[in-house]
């Protein structure tokens, strides 16, 4: 394949550079920086666009950054883990190309107004904030998978894990090199490695801890999820919402904070990790809120009609990044409820949503959560109105 000259235009949702072929086609890469003439060997060639493989870049840019790990792509530097897409880059940078492609996905379709995207929030640390690993080994290679989702990068540290986590991988290769293993840390348990049906304790700045199975999903930004139980409570404070039902709960986190924040309130969670679900009513009992805060094991993918008994101004989502299902998207058309709060960790299929929910609701505000920082992810907070 050729290595051709390609001008970097900037960063693409996911983490990708992107630049022009001399056809005008688009190419996307790898480790760019905005503003910089990179020789990319182009490994992939459709009809509409390519992909490539960073080679060189002849002059820097005097704003590229030497990446903190020696597996993230830089020229030259053989580094071939996809998982960071940013270290090349200052955090400003990333969070201004993060916002972007927000922007993109929700304004190129005309599905919500400017004036709606709130300000990001940025992560208070870039490195160290990832409470989670799952490492996989193959061919004498332990760590994360590359690009191909077959190839493993084998990887001794990582610089996006908690200190505590990061300095036992070592420790652990005899472990992973019988398959997949799963660790996982917390200030008060400590390095989990493959939890099996052990109860954890995780913590939430400003709002206590809270037990979570290991096997279970929590965010791995503990940091910044606080942020977003923050955001979420603010809107439930700021709507009035006095009878909530949530999808998708997990362990309760953002029905229990909000229970405790505005007076009144009542919650039911619908949750279909029965072990998330048993959580859920021990955190609930914990802080005083279970005559309040009800939950049930349930496919929330399947809902279809409302709780009995219940009455609800809101349903507050958090899907996995698959997004809603069709299913669920008629329901929520169906009962026409005044609000939406939709938690997204994928603008893509949050912008797909968006589009089907279009004809009953308006996204009232949409703020980016940097959740993931210096990957091409983020997780996003949205109000939807109905109309």
């Amino acid at each position: 394949m050729p290595t051709l000259p390609i001008r970097s235009e900037g960063f693409a949702y996911g983490g990708e550079a992107f630049g022009r072929l001399p056809d005008g086609r688009i190419c996307f890469f790898r480790g760019g920086v905005p503003g910089e003439t990179a020789e990319v060997e182009v490994t992939v060639s459709k009809r509409s666009f390519a992909r490539g493989v960073l080679k060189n870049v002849p002059c820097p840019s005097a704003t590229r950054l030497a990446p903190r790990c020696p597996h993230a792509v830089c020229p030259g530097g053989g580094g071939f883990c996809p998982g960071c897409s940013f270290q090349q880059v200052a955090y400003a940078t990333e969070l201004e190309w993060k916002q972007r492609q927000l922007s993109d996905f929700l304004l190129r379709g005309h599905l919500a107004d400017p004036a709606a995207l709130e300000m990001p929030i940025g992560a208070p640390a870039r490195f160290g904030w990832r409470n989670r690993l799952k490492l996989s080994s193959a061919d004498d290679r332990i760590g994360f998978f590359a690009e191909d989702n077959r190839t493993v990068v084998d990887v001794a540290h990582c610089p996006l894990a908690v200190a505590e986590l990061d300095v036992v991988l070592p420790e652990h290769r005899r472990e992973l090199a019988r398959g997949e293993v799963f660790f996982r840390w917390t200030a008060r348990d400590g390095v989990v490695v493959n939890g099996g049906d052990r109860i954890l304790t995780e913590h939430l700045d400003g709002f206590g801890e809270f037990s979570v199975p290991a096997t279970s999903f929590f965010q791995t930004n503990t940091r910044v999820a606080a942020q977003l139980a923050r955001g979420v409570t603010g809107i439930i404070d700021r709507l009035g919402i006095a009878e909530l039902l949530e999808l998708y709960c997990g362990v309760g986190v953002f029905s229990l904070v909000a229970a405790q924040e505005v007076s009144g309130l009542r919650s039911f969670g619908v949750e279909l990790d029965a072990h998330a679900i048993d959580c859920a009513g021990r955190n609930a009992r914990v802080r005083g809120v279970a005559d309040r805060c009800r939950f049930e094991v349930g496919n929330a993918e399947k809902w279809r009609s409302l709780p009995r008994g219940m009455d609800p101004d809101a349903v507050l989502v958090d899907p996995p990044r698959r997004g809603l299902s069709e299913r669920l998207i008629d329901a929520l058309k169906a009962w026409r409820l005044p609000h939406i709060i939709y938690i997204s960790c994928a603008p893509d299929t949050l912008a797909r949503d968006l589009r089907r929910l279009g004809s009953c609701y308006k996204v009232a505000h949409c703020r980016l959560y940097d959740m993931f920082p210096a990957t091409g992810h983020f997780e996003t907070l949205t109000q939807l109105d109905l109309y």
